[in-house]
């Protein structure tokens, strides 16, 4: 399974390219949370109308998480949807941008993950 975050979505989009997705995955998963970002809030009316059509035609799927996990690390509404559902789903490949520098896990009972 592929999960895709936002930013690979709206730079191809842009670039009118999200074929390149295709070629190299097939299909890609997004969680509501991302389409919503990417398509819904958007004032970019060829990044909606690209990513609009590439869900419609089911190279991008939306997919929901069961649940959310919990992160040690502050991380944005998409990104913890993408990585919860990656989780859930065994993904084989994430495509966004998620910074990590100097993460350790810890002890911390409360946090399932060290992102």
């Amino acid at each position: 399974m592929i999960v895709a975050n936002s930013s690979p979505l709206i730079a191809l989009s842009r670039l009118d390219r999200l074929d390149i997705l295709e070629a190299l995955f097939g299909k890609v998963n997004i969680p509501n949370v991302v389409r919503q970002e990417t398509v819904l809030e958007t004032t970019v009316e060829n990044q909606r109308e690209s990513i609009s059509k590439s869900i419609n035609s089911y190279l991008i799927i939306v997919v929901e998480p069961t649940f959310e996990y919990r992160f040690k690390r502050k991380l944005h509404s998409g990104e913890k949807a993408v990585l919860s559902l990656g989780l859930q789903r065994s993904f084989s490949c994430h495509l966004g941008r998620i910074s990590m520098p100097g993460w350790a896990p810890d002890n911390n009972e409360n946090s399932l993950f060290p992102w």
